[in-house]
């Protein structure tokens, strides 16, 4: 099984990594050297900081308060994706290296997204591939005492990721609602206290403002959802559960307020930030610490989660390696600015996604013919496809180990 092998290598290879044992036998990690020439690797815990990060006195800040007082240390997140040969192949090792890379440069906790219809029959014996995978990944955190943030696709931007059998379902009837509770089950039977953070909709304003008539039913779906999730009986006591929006939802679109339903029903304000002009055009990257200035003036009374905060390294649009480099050094320096409104930083993707990934990022988007929506995707990882790394992944080495300590 290849998740199980995956698992069972990462964990050995980080303890050796971080005990200093067996470093003869252990791989050397492709981690290029930062400006400076460093190539220090940090390994933190951070199991009671992620309960701090959750208190009522760092989440809860209203206004009049001072929010950036004595603020907890920012939790770091990256989705590991794999790398791959020049002719694109993904070898049997590809998962495993990119998880052991990702926590051994700085991240104390991997973001991992699944669609909805990949998690279908939660219970089933044995594990789906991806449920089996899920254990795996929650079992190497738990061990590593690293957290795991579980999107849960049941939207994506435009899309519905709802598995085949309950397609046709309305939204709040029962076989939805019932379908989504059972997962909600297992993801807490599975993962335990290594779950830091659970998005059940990924950028559910762009669902909601493309599929308008569903609203209604969408919405209480999602009510009963974040109910259920929230007073479930096995909910880890660290674990923060919500919805993931555009950061654009509250930036620029005037009638996003915070006394919308699915954000009271949450317990942080999750969202995702691909700074993109109208054209699909790459942002000024500087732009990182005004926008999360103004998120942080908006958004009062909830934490604020980036889920992953990505800038494409692609020229095609804008964009350049330097470009992104400066980027994350501009999102760090903005959360430092601002670290007790933001407990939870997902940097982005390790590697370049692959093509496949890159065209059901433009579809999920509602433009699945935009050749910059997929130039933009294929580019934001801080190392390519093939696993060079780029210049934001030294910046990202080094913004990571900062963020240690208050």
């Amino acid at each position: 099984m290849r998740a199980a092998w995956f698992v069972r290598t990462a964990t050995v290879l980080l303890w050796a990594t971080a005990s200093g044992c067996g470093q003869d036998a252990a791989p050397e990690l492709p981690i290029e050297p930062g400006p400076d020439g460093s190539t220090d690797v940090v390994h933190v815990d951070v199991a009671s900081e992620v309960a701090a990060d959750s208190s009522d006195d760092a989440l809860d800040a209203g206004p009049g308060e001072d929010a950036d007082a004595a603020p907890e240390p920012v939790v770091v997140g990256l989705t590991p994706t794999a790398s791959a040969s020049d002719d694109g192949a993904v070898s049997a090792t590809a998962d495993a290296d990119a998880i052991l890379l990702a926590l051994s440069s700085g991240a104390r906790a991997l973001v991992v997204e699944r669609d909805w219809s990949e998690l279908a029959s939660p219970t089933a014996e044995p594990p789906t591939p991806a449920w089996h995978e899920i254990e795996q990944i929650c079992s190497l955190l738990s061990e590593q005492r690293r957290v795991l943030f579980l999107s849960v696709k049941t939207v994506e931007a435009t899309a519905d990721r709802r598995p085949a059998d309950i397609v046709g379902t309305a939204w709040n009837q029962a076989p939805t609602r019932q379908e989504l509770h059972q997962l909600v089950d297992q993801v807490y039977a599975v993962c335990g206290d290594a779950l830091g953070y659970l998005s059940l909709g990924l950028e559910v304003d762009r669902y909601l403002d493309s599929h308008v008539s569903l609203s209604p039913p969408f919405t209480q779906f999602a009510l009963d959802a974040s109910d259920y999730a929230r007073t479930h009986p096995a909910r880890p006591t660290q674990a923060a559960i919500g919805w993931t929006w555009t950061a654009g939802a509250w930036l620029v679109n005037d009638g996003m307020k915070e006394t919308n339903a699915l954000v009271e029903a949450s317990d942080a304000v999750m969202l995702t930030y691909t700074p993109l002009d109208a054209s699909g055009h790459a942002a000024v990257p500087g732009n990182v610490a005004t926008d999360l200035s103004m998120l942080a003036d908006k958004i009062k009374t909830h934490p604020i989660v980036l889920q992953r905060a990505v800038y494409p390294s692609s020229e095609l649009i804008g964009g350049s390696e330097a470009a992104q480099a400066q980027f994350i050094d501009a999102l760090f320096g903005a959360v430092v600015a601002h670290r007790a409104r933001f407990p939870f930083v997902g940097a982005g993707l390790l590697h370049d996604p692959s093509p496949e990934q890159c065209v059901a990022y433009a579809q999920a988007q509602g433009d699945p013919q935009s050749a910059e929506l997929y130039a933009a995707w294929c580019s934001v990882g801080l190392r390519d496809r093939q696993g060079a790394a780029k210049p934001a992944f030294s910046s990202f080495i080094a913004a990571a180990a900062g963020l240690l300590e208050p």
